[in-house]
């Protein structure tokens, strides 16, 4: 009598956990990709593929019906019914965690973008008059190539873009309502001759609106422009 409910306990068990992977592992980058494809700003570099996805937590809730059932019944716990959902659960996550591409980058999109800022401060070309330039396109060609790593209701948010705040006196310490996630905000003084840069990213989040990338509990920032030092506030 004991032996059998240790068998029933153990059945139970390997259900149940294997029900809570396969089940778990569906609705989490279900939900998550069909929030980034409508999100203003997502820190991902691609969706999760909503059919595999999808199939994962039916596939789940289906497999458990069916063993619930058996269990109802009192059938063997040896019966194949009990063993499919484990079997599933080993298959599906083999899928997500082998066959399918990352969907975040190796580092969080925040800290890449708080790095790509810092490389930006260091690497723009000004004009020899060292007046900053007050429109995206010509900030565009002056900075260093590089890719945001975001996401834009759903599509790669593509190069960096340039947008510029004329007449400021120091940093920025809230993104401007207009501002997208993948752009560089340019905070130019009134002379011209200094310009706070600000990264709009999620603001931390995984999905959600746009918001100035932070490092070390404060808006990260680079100075550009004559006299700038580094870590200047």
């Amino acid at each position: 009598m004991e032996r059998g409910q240790s068998r029933w306990r153990a059945t139970l068990w390997a259900n149940a956990l294997a029900f809570a992977a396969l089940f778990g592992t569906g609705a989490w980058y279900l939900a998550l990709g069909l929030r980034a494809r409508e999100a203003e700003a997502s820190a991902l570099v691609r969706l999760p593929p909503w059919p595999v996805y999808s199939a994962m937590a039916a596939l789940a809730l289906g497999l458990a019906g069916a063993a619930a059932v058996a269990w109802l019944r009192r059938r063997d716990p040896d019966r194949r019914v009990f063993r499919l959902l484990p079997v599933a659960a080993i298959l599906g996550l083999s899928v997500h965690l082998l066959l399918l591409p990352p969907y975040r980058p190796p580092v969080a999109s925040d800290a890449l973008a708080a790095g790509q800022l810092r490389a930006l401060g260091g690497a723009v070309r000004l004009p020899a008059d060292g007046a900053i330039p007050l429109e995206g396109d010509a900030l565009a060609a002056a900075s260093p190539p590089m890719v945001a790593p975001y996401l834009r209701h759903g599509e790669p948010a593509g190069p960096w873009r340039h947008q510029v705040v004329r007449g400021c006196e120091g940093p920025l310490t809230a993104a401007p309502p207009d501002a997208q996630a993948g752009t560089f905000l340019w905070c130019v003084s009134a002379d011209r001759r200094r310009a706070w840069v600000h990264a709009v990213g999620t603001g931390g989040a995984d999905v959600g609106e746009a918001g100035f990338v932070r490092e070390s509990g404060g808006v990260a920032t680079a100075i550009v422009g004559r006299g700038a030092q580094p870590g200047e506030p």
